[in-house]
């Protein structure tokens, strides 16, 4: 078997397939652990737990703590996230070797009839063949913009993260989930943010009601938006950058020492030789099925190449998916219940669907949504708790659980009981029955079950 791509969706089918008993050999043009380890989740998230460290400190008063000459030493900050992905990566490798996979190293191109050619670096073209080939090339930073990104002072979520120096001042163009974890980070670590985005609200395809509360929550803390605004240019100026909009308010300026274009990414289909295998790309992304087939026999894809939801907890699955079905067996992929996660303060998290989806795709449905400020562990934790809740969204008919939203402390962490209520099809009536822990923020589930099916407790009507 033939793996493309050494990401999440890659690594997770080759180690899959070596387990199975299946030679495989894996493809990677650059670092094994792809954009996720390198680039993307993991350096992101050890620079949101530094920030959160700062901000914490810094209001170490409200938890009767005395605090001073608390600072950010940015280098030390970079060497910790450096040292985690570094971690991960050499653990990474040691899990490859030890599946007896065969690393090759260099840009893949299908040929057809189950044969691949991999040029390296200096040029050099092997030729591999296998019964089955599977594609995880990933995806590319989108940049629809007349700017070329420097990574320097026009940055893109890779740049960003390999900053020497903290700025002063961050325009990030883009309100999805890339773009509002950066201006959580570094706002919190005390740089002037401006957020500017296209559509007329923030994380499109959230929980409007999630949305809209962490917008409130990051403009009492200095963040500014613009929503519904055009970008008519990027230029450097003087030593900074100048973004100029279109929009509702006329033509506005804005000028910052680096601008971060956060607008989304690409599967990357070019130069795959996709065509010449019988390989169908549709809408910029390779068309598969459910069990992650391809329109050409044999060859599979999975991870960001076939677009939405480009996460890398989905590529891990649809690696895994794509290598059972080529060993024979049956396994399909449920794109449901697949949770998405936003790693700010507070933290987001929703799988299946928000409470507008359910309200388009069923006649009626019922909801349940619990404040966080009457829960005891998000008061004491103190990260969004006094405005976070979460929802329950679920078909009025039979019960079945549509939709899990939450706003809050260990959000990320708490939303898989919400993947297991979908993937199980679990009922609001059996979720409601269902007794967590006290005093944590999960019990606060049980409560918004309660409220929807009219049996409240914490909670007054």
């Amino acid at each position: 078997m033939i793996v493309i791509g050494g990401g999440p969706a890659g690594y997770a089918a080759a180690l899959t397939a070596a387990r199975k008993g299946r030679e495989t050999i894996l493809v990677e043009e650059a670092e094994l652990g792809g954009t996720c380890l390198n680039r993307g989740c993991i350096p992101t998230k050890a620079l949101a737990k530094s920030a959160g460290v700062f901000s914490l400190l810094k209001g170490a008063k409200e938890f009767g703590i005395r605090s001073s000459d608390v600072g950010v030493d940015w280098a030390s900050v970079m060497a910790r996230k450096k040292s985690i992905v570094d971690g991960l990566r050499r653990g990474l490798q040691g899990l490859i070797k030890g599946a007896g996979i065969s690393v090759v190293s260099g840009r893949a191109t299908l040929q057809g009839g189950g044969k691949v050619e991999v040029v390296d670096a200096s040029g050099k073209a092997t030729a591999l063949e296998g019964d089955a080939i599977i594609v995880a090339s990933g995806s590319t930073v989108k940049n629809p913009f007349p700017c070329a990104i420097d990574e320097k002072d026009i940055l893109s979520s890779t740049g960003i993260l390999e900053l020497a120096e903290l700025p002063s001042s961050l325009i990030i163009v883009g309100g999805g989930v890339i773009g509002l974890e950066f201006a959580n980070i570094f706002n919190s670590l005390g740089v002037k943010v401006t957020v500017i985005e296209a559509l007329p609200r923030l994380l499109y395809g959230i929980d409007e009601e999630a949305s809209t509360l962490l917008m409130k929550i990051l403009k009492a803390r200095g963040v500014e938006f613009r929503l519904s605004a055009k970008v008519s240019k990027i230029e450097k100026a003087k030593g900074k950058v100048r973004v100029s909009l279109e929009g509702g308010n006329g033509v506005e300026e804005f000028v910052a020492d680096k601008v971060l274009l956060a607008v989304g990414r690409a599967p990357n289909v070019n130069g795959l030789g996709l065509d010449k295998a019988g390989v169908q790309v549709e809408g910029g992304r390779i068309k598969v099925d459910a069990k992650m087939r391809t329109t050409a026999k044999g060859v599979y894809a999975a991870g960001d190449v076939i677009g939405n939801p480009m996460l890398a907890h989905a590529g891990f699955l649809e690696g895994e998916v794509a290598a059972r079905v080529a060993c024979g067996e049956e396994a399909s992929v449920d794109w449901r219940a697949i949770p998405s996660c936003v790693y700010t303060t507070p933290e987001i998290a929703q799988v299946g669907l928000s409470e507008e989806e359910a309200r388009k795709q069923f006649d009626k449905v019922i909801v349940g949504k619990y404040p966080l400020r009457g829960n005891g562990r998000a008061l004491i934790e103190d990260e969004g708790g006094q405005d976070g809740f979460i929802k329950i969204v679920a078909d009025r008919k039979y019960g079945e659980v549509l939709g899990v939203t939450m706003v809050g402390p260990f959000a990320t962490e708490l939303i898989g009981l919400g993947v297991l209520a979908i993937t199980n099809e679990l009922t609001i009536d059996q979720m409601a029955d269902t007794v967590q822990g006290h005093p944590t923020v999960c019990e606060a589930i049980r409560e918004a079950a309660l409220i929807a099916v009219g049996r409240p407790l914490h909670f007054g009507r």
